[in-house]
This record gives C-alpha cells, structure tokens and sequence, in this order.
C-alpha cells in the first residue's frame, strides 16, 4: 500500500504490486501491478508519500533470511549475476 500523490496534487492510497524501479534522467519510476486499476501502472517515486505494510514486510524477510543465515547478495568472489 502506498500514499501517492498525482501531478495536480491529489492524494490517494493505493494498493500496488512493484516488480522494478527504473531510473531515469528525470525521475526514478516504480513499475508495478496496480489493484485498482487492476492493470500496469508507473508511480514516480518522488510523489510516494508513504508506505503502508512495506516496513512490517521487509522486517518479516529479513528476519527469515537471518535466521536461515541466507543472503541475497553474491558470495565475495563471485563474478555477479
């Protein structure tokens, strides 16, 4: 869930699945599934005011992959993806 604001300044909460963000010259957009558009939609990130269960989440997968001592990063060494 996400509090975005549109270029003329409305303010709505939006329920969004983000899959890339994509950096521009001009601005950083997030790509996403949006579920009241039930379709694609692109948020410029400087209008994200706030997140939602963003923060609960991240907690929650982090303290997985601590537990299971797993990382996402590549070993040292490794020549990348």
């Amino acid at each position: 869930m996400i509090t975005y604001m549109d270029g003329s300044g409305v303010e709505t909460q939006r329920a969004v699945w983000p899959f890339a963000l994509v950096y521009f010259d001009q601005a950083r957009v997030l790509m996403c599934w949006s579920e009241l558009r039930n379709a694609f939609a692109n948020f410029r990130a400087d209008r994200i005011l706030a997140t939602g269960e963003m923060p609960a989440l991240l907690r929650e997968w982090s303290k997985v992959h601590q537990e299971a001592a797993q990382s996402i990063l590549p070993e040292s060494g490794s020549t990348g993806i």
